[in-house]
């Protein structure tokens, strides 16, 4: 039997922003993220960039195919120069979204914003030329949601806000942000990020996608314990030994929008337990903190905005909201 040491510094190893990935066959089509949809965004957003013909059965993102990607570094004082700890999400050119716990220590001290920097446009980690600022980016401060609880992981969710804008190019852009409350139950979402490829703690020289699906709070809560009153998190699982486990912590969870044919950011992983990819894992709701993500855009650089679809109130693509729950898992196509 593992020691009780042993099986805090695997759940701290999860936490820290490490995604098992098992790779799930591409069901992307070539189209999606690349042709402009029906409806048009506010500004620029959620572009993918991909081959012209559907690729089956890779598990490496295609080259620079998610600009919004962001991988959190800390440079030194880790056991590995330049550890790859976590994720994130470009929303603006001054503005990453990522988990509040990847900007603290494991005891929960918020860290400077020196002890990390940002990487953008980057594929592979050992062509990552880490001494251009271009591409290894400073923080100016770091802002957690002033809730965020670590001792039960609640409100985990952060705002990194970059010392310099950021020069957006085919490969570096932000997401998409979405406009209103959505509860994705059995939707499949985009997972990405640079994680462990399996339980050795194999890491993936390129980016990695899985597909996963959203999970009703019935579901979720007999496996893992988190807060399903305030609605500020839900939970993913795929079920068949593929998909996310934590999910490079606070990386992005897109859904590729029909309407606009862009990718917004529904979620940042949040946490799990070993053997996480056998039940769901918790992740934060960003359509629950639009209000104070824009807070904060409004209180740093107000003149940095998301972007964003034009919205039609009428349409809501079938969500389920929160108060809502099919008491079970669903798998649909889309």
């Amino acid at each position: 039997m593992a020691s009780v040491t042993t099986f805090y510094s695997i759940l701290w190893m999860l936490m820290v922003g490490n995604v098992i990935a098992y790779p799930l066959n591409d069901e992307d089509s070539s189209e999606y993220g690349v042709l402009p949809g029906k409806v048009a965004t506010n500004c620029s957003c959620g572009w993918a960039n991909k081959p012209t013909r559907r690729i089956i059965g890779g598990k490496d993102a295609g080259e620079h195919e998610y600009p919004a990607m962001v991988g959190v570094i800390a440079p030194t004082g880790s056991y590995v120069e330049n550890n790859l700890v976590c994720g994130g999400t470009l929303i603006t050119r001054r503005h990453i979204v990522t988990a509040a716990h990847c900007v603290h220590t494991i005891s929960g001290v918020p860290l400077k914003p020196e002890q990390l920097r940002f990487v953008l446009g980057a594929h592979r980690l050992s062509k990552i030329n880490y001494d251009d600022p271009e591409v290894m980016r400073k923080a100016e401060r770091f802002i957690a949601h002033p809730k965020y609880d670590k001792t039960i992981t609640s409100y985990d969710l952060a705002i990194v806000v970059l010392e310099k804008p950021v020069v957006y190019s085919n490969i570096i852009g932000p997401a998409c942000m979405p406009t209103a409350r959505m509860y994705p139950v059995g939707k499949r979402l985009t997972a990405i990020g640079w994680g462990f490829m399996d339980f050795k703690a194999t890491k993936p020289d390129a980016l990695q996608k899985v597909r996963i699906n959203v999970v009703s709070p019935t579901y979720c809560y007999s496996y893992q314990q988190f807060n399903r009153e305030e609605g500020f998190q839900y939970c993913t699982h795929q079920g068949d030994q593929t998909g996310q486990c934590v999910g490079d912590s606070g990386g992005p969870i897109l859904w590729r929008d029909p309407d606009t044919n862009r990718y917004t950011l529904l979620a940042a992983p949040s946490f799990s337990k070993p053997g996480c990819v056998l039940q769901p894992a918790v992740v934060s709701d960003i359509t629950y903190y639009i209000p104070w993500i824009q807070k904060v855009i409004s209180e740093t650089y107000p003149d940095e905005q998301t972007c964003s679809k034009v919205q039609k109130p009428e349409d809501n693509h079938g969500w389920i909201f929160p108060d809502q729950d099919n008491g079970g898992m669903v798998f649909p196509d889309d």
